[in-house]
């Protein structure tokens, strides 16, 4: 059975279903600085505060999707059930997670940027999560320079101060907000935006500032994504 304990397993027998384990790390409520050390579009550098969260230790992974959707997408399928789902539009992911939440009784979602940008630092301001050395990099991510053309199976890097496995690198992760050109101004188009990186992707690319823009009918073999549990609410 994929991705799931004999307890999940249980108790989605009692309630009616299958429930499917995402394991969770619990995100203390905190303020940070966001943004920046990321190009124009990651400016201003503004302060945030949230409130506590809950986020999936890793990526959502093919064999938790395949455990709740019932096939598997994704590009990198030879990867194997501890691999990361990729090649899933944001729209793919809000029926996963629909699906999901009926199975466990649950109220997942996408992280907003700020949950995200906050969770993926970690406790730190540093431009990646393990120092301001771009050496630093290969220990916590899968990227160009290490990853042979390749997704890998999640959480064989170092986690962040947070408990957080792969918030740099082997995926882009969808994250609930639009996409705008700068902090506070209007919305793109339909536009989503995508966090951390991917395998194919330069160091640069890595910095947890660093973020992306995608349409959400996109699928891309570079992105997938992790969910959380009771969204926080942030204030300026």
């Amino acid at each position: 059975m994929p991705i799931g304990s004999i307890m999940g397993w249980l108790m989605g027998l009692v309630m009616g279903g299958y429930a499917v384990e995402i394991p969770m790390v619990s995100i203390p409520a905190g303020s940070f600085w966001m943004g920046g050390d990321g190009g124009e579009d990651t400016l201003p550098r503004h302060y945030v505060t949230l409130k506590g969260f809950k986020m999936g230790t890793t990526e959502v992974t093919q064999g938790q999707w395949r455990a709740v959707m019932g096939s598997n997408p994704s590009a990198f399928a030879s990867c194997g059930e501890e691999c990361p789902v990729e090649s899933v539009s944001w729209n793919d992911i809000q029926t996963f997670i629909q699906k999901l939440n009926r199975l466990n009784h649950a109220h997942y979602a996408l992280p907003t940027e700020a949950q995200w940008e906050y969770a993926a630092r970690g406790g730190t301001t540093t431009a990646w999560s393990c120092g301001n050395d771009p050496s630093c990099v290969a220990t916590i991510a899968w990227y160009d320079k290490n990853a042979q053309e390749t997704i890998h199976p999640v959480a064989h890097k170092q986690p962040n101060g947070f408990g957080l496995y792969d918030m740099n690198g082997n995926v882009w992760e969808w994250t609930k907000s639009c996409y705008t050109n700068t902090y506070g101004s209007p919305c793109l188009k339909q536009l989503k935006t995508s966090r951390g990186g991917s395998w194919s992707n330069s160091v640069d690319f890595m910095r947890t500032a660093f973020r992306v823009p995608d349409t959400p009918e996109s699928r891309f073999y570079m992105i997938g994504f992790r969910l959380i549990q009771m969204e926080a609410v942030s204030t300026k």
